[in-house]
């Protein structure tokens, strides 16, 4: 029997054996902070968008505000209101009081002082404003009894004081307002004219209270009546008379008050008649 010439088995070398196994294709690794970039990104572009709609937002209030400023001027240009000082007026040069185109001479004489000159008896040499009712003499008084309206206690209107025979040098006054005042909140006068006016509806009235079925009770609160301030003005007027010497030109006068408008008009009204309407 011929042996076989082919061997079953082949012999190789063993680095031939040992195959490696083929690489796959495998993606590149993403970047470890991936979702970090794109938050802030996205912060960014919510940053841009609030600063773009305050800017927008600024804008619109700056441009309404200046439109309603020009439609304002123009208005006031054609009505002659403007709250401008500079611009020029539509009203004529002759009819202007401000500036003084011509004021003529305005020499300011020599400050009265009728509190020193006048202390003995002054009601003989000077009348001082007062009211008209006031001033009208009464049949029967005395001498010291010259006038019953300056006997009425804290309602009496405004008179002066006679003064004494000394030399002033220093004045402060103390001055309240007007008593000429329409009524205070609350008062009688005010409750009787709201019984008065609730109780038209359920009476009626007949000869001279016939008035008293359509009235109405029309009067204000608490500020001065067109009376109380013509007071105020006449007592200013009296004490620039008496001692407006003693006040010093070049110095500011100081002069308090409260913020109720009829006291606060009280002192205007007195100021206005002792330095003017300039003062």
């Amino acid at each position: 029997m011929a042996p076989n010439t082919e061997s079953a088995y082949e012999l190789v070398d063993q680095h031939d054996a040992y195959q490696e196994p083929e690489l796959e294709d495998t993606p590149p690794p993403k970047p470890r902070y991936h979702r970090s970039a794109s938050r802030r990104t996205i912060k960014a572009v919510a940053v841009v968008i609030a600063a773009c709609f305050v800017v927008f937002v600024v804008f619109q209030i700056i441009s309404n505000d200046a439109i309603d400023r020009f439609r304002k001027a123009m208005a006031g240009a054609g009505n002659g209101i403007d709250d401008c000082p500079c611009r020029p007026s539509n009203v004529p040069q002759h009819f202007q009081t401000r500036p003084q185109l011509w004021p003529g001479p305005t020499l300011t004489g020599q400050p009265a002082f009728l509190a020193q000159t006048v202390a003995f008896k002054p009601s003989e040499t000077y009348v001082p404003n007062e009211p008209l009712v006031t001033s009208i003499p009464i049949q029967g008084m005395t001498s010291q009894n010259q006038s019953i309206f300056n006997m009425m206690g804290y309602l009496s209107p405004y008179f002066p004081s006679p003064g004494l025979a000394l030399m002033s040098i220093r004045f402060h006054l103390a001055h309240r307002s007007s008593n000429f005042m329409y009524p205070t909140l609350g008062s009688q006068v005010e409750l009787f004219g709201q019984r008065l006016a609730a109780a038209a509806a359920t009476f009626k009235a007949s000869g001279a209270l016939k008035f008293l079925n359509d009235w109405k009770y029309e009067l204000g609160a608490e500020i001065l009546v067109p009376k109380g301030r013509q007071e105020l003005y006449d007592s200013g007027v009296l004490h620039s008379y008496m001692y407006s010497r003693l006040y010093d030109p070049n110095t500011k006068i100081i002069a308090r008050t409260t913020t109720q408008d009829r006291m606060l008009k009280s002192a205007e009204n007195f100021m206005a008649g002792f330095f003017g309407l300039e003062w």
